[in-house]
């Protein structure tokens, strides 16, 4: 390529990576002297016929043009209209690219209404005056490839952001010592199922499931080890509840919560039995207790037609039924129907 003079009235330093796609509009070669100036400057210029029905070739398909020019010196003027609905399908297959449409001076011609990126150059212009353009042109284009990527940078940090909200969101729902959920999502999670029961009319069970005589056991064998016990019992818990709409969450420190969606009283009594069994059966030793392990006794309330009145007591229910199973032994199952 010839070596491009220099030029002292503007800043070229980073002109020759600026793509320039030139469309002759006219006929073959006609673009030629403009051609001549973009490469004695030193810009990688192509060029592409083009028609008033607004395609390009094949070859222009494969370039990625930084601007474009369109020389439509050779139009006459009674293909105005041709030329406005070529400019229109140029730029829309062209977002964020300038378009210049070269054209004489004395060929009226308005630039569609709504199109920011087409901008009209006159000829006969001025070496300075096309430069002018041209780093204008090559400006605006690195602003936009700048924007594109600060709203790529954004995009991408909205999204990590959602992911760390979503994280967090979930561990805040979580009991971090046994791993299933807390009290706070139990009072979301009975919320939202009361009120769908209530919506659907369909049966809601709570059960309330507390270990017995925890205190003694954690102050005789330590914290370390009731922690594990806790784990074990929640892991015992989880297992036994088999649908994926049933729920266990720890209610609060040795008690636990199971929300049993369309779940009847004889049902909810199974699962709860299961629970109570299969903690048992896990021979954690407790020396304070009756049965010498570890053991549970638990609640039920039950309502086969739900009703926003009904819910609100459905755990107050549950409650007094888990003080009846303490009361009357321990290690055992009490039960009250809405």
């Amino acid at each position: 390529m010839k070596t491009r003079p220099k030029l002292s009235f503007i800043d070229e330093s980073h002109l020759p990576n600026f793509n320039i796609l030139v469309i002759e509009m006219g006929a073959r070669n006609s673009s030629r002297d403009l051609l001549y100036i973009l490469k004695t400057f030193g810009y990688n210029s192509f060029v592409i016929p083009g028609d008033s029905s607004g395609k390009k070739s094949k070859e222009g398909s494969q370039i990625a043009p930084d601007s474009i020019l369109v020389d439509a010196r050779g139009m006459n003027q009674s293909h105005s209209k041709d030329l406005e609905t070529f400019l229109l399908a140029l730029s829309a297959k062209n977002l964020r690219v300038p378009i210049a449409v070269v054209l004489s001076q004395r060929f009226q011609f308005a630039i569609p209404n709504g199109q920011p990126w087409i901008d009209r150059m006159d000829w006969p212009i001025s070496k300075v005056s096309l430069f002018a353009r041209l780093e204008f042109y090559h400006g605006l284009k690195q602003e936009w490839k700048r924007t594109e990527l600060r709203e790529a940078a954004l995009l991408d940090t909205l999204i990590l952001l959602r992911e760390v909200q979503e994280h967090w969101e979930k561990l805040s729902k979580l009991d971090s010592l046994t791993d299933i959920p807390n009290r706070r999502c139990f009072d979301e999670t009975f919320d939202r199922e009361c009120r769908r029961a209530a919506r659907e009319n369909e049966s809601l069970a709570l059960l309330l499931v507390d270990i017995d005589l925890f205190k003694t056991f954690n102050d005789q064998n330590g914290h370390l080890v009731g922690d594990e016990c806790l784990r074990q019992l929640a892991a015992t818990i989880s297992k036994a509840l088999r649908r994926p709409a049933d729920f266990v969450a720890r209610y609060g420190g040795e008690e636990f919560a199971c929300i049993l969606p369309n779940t009847t009283a004889k049902g909810a009594w199974k699962v709860a039995e299961q629970i109570r069994k299969s903690i048992e059966e896990l021979n954690i030793i407790n020396a304070q207790s009756s049965f010498g392990v570890v053991t549970v006794s638990v609640g039920i309330c039950a309502t086969e037609f739900s009703t926003s009145a009904m819910m609100k007591d459905l755990f107050l229910k549950a409650d007094h039924a888990l003080y009846l199973a303490k009361s009357f032994g321990r290690n055992r199952i009490e039960m009250d129907i809405l």
